[in-house]
C-alpha cells in the first residue's frame, strides 16, 4: 500500500469516527460531519455567516457573478466533505458514491446548510435584533456613568 493510499484511508476511518447520521428532507439517511472553522480556513473560507450573525450585520445586496461562483464552489465543497456515507464525488466510482446532479435539490442544500451552520447563524440574527434595551453598544458604560 502507498503512503497515499495509506493517508486517504486513514482520514476516511476519522470522518467515519466523527459523522453522525443525519435525516434529509427526502427521508435518506445519510452519515455526515461538519467542517470546522480551521476547514473552513483551508479552503479560505471562514464562517463569516456565524460571526455577520452575531454582529447583527444584513447584506441585502445580491451577490456579483463572481461571487455566486464562489459561493456554488464553496457549497460543492461542504457536500463533498459533510457526506461521508455515501460520497458525494465529481466522478463516482462505485455505488457507495454519488453525484451532487443525482441529489434533489433540498437534500444537498439542507446539507450544505447544516454544514455552514446557517440554522444556528439564522438564529443568531433573531437575537441580535431584540436587544432594542443595550442602550449605547450594549457595553454597560451608560449604567456605569449613571451609578456616579
Amino acid at each position: 500500500m502507498s503512503r497515499a493510499t495509506e493517508w486517504k484511508e486513514r482520514a476516511r476511518e476519522a470522518a467515519r469516527a466523527e459523522a453522525v447520521e443525519l435525516e434529509l428532507p427526502s427521508g435518506v439517511k445519510i452519515l455526515a460531519r461538519r467542517p470546522d472553522p480551521i476547514q473552513l480556513a483551508a479552503w479560505g473560507k471562514l464562517p463569516m455567516l456565524l460571526a455577520a450573525a452575531a454582529m447583527g450585520s444584513q447584506n441585502a445586496t445580491p451577490p456579483s457573478m463572481e461571487e455566486a461562483a464562489e459561493i456554488a464552489g464553496l457549497y460543492r465543497d461542504v457536500l463533498v466533505y459533510c457526506c461521508v456515507d455515501p460520497r458525494v464525488s465529481l466522478d463516482p466510482q462505485g455505488e457507495d458514491e454519488i453525484h451532487p446532479r443525482d441529489m434533489c435539490e433540498t437534500d444537498w442544500r439542507f446539507v450544505c446548510h447544516w454544514g455552514l451552520r446557517v440554522v444556528e447563524a439564522r438564529a443568531l440574527e433573531g437575537f441580535r435584533r431584540q436587544r432594542a434595551d443595550a442602550g449605547d453598544c450594549g457595553d454597560g458604560k451608560a449604567v456605569l456613568d449613571k451609578t456616579f
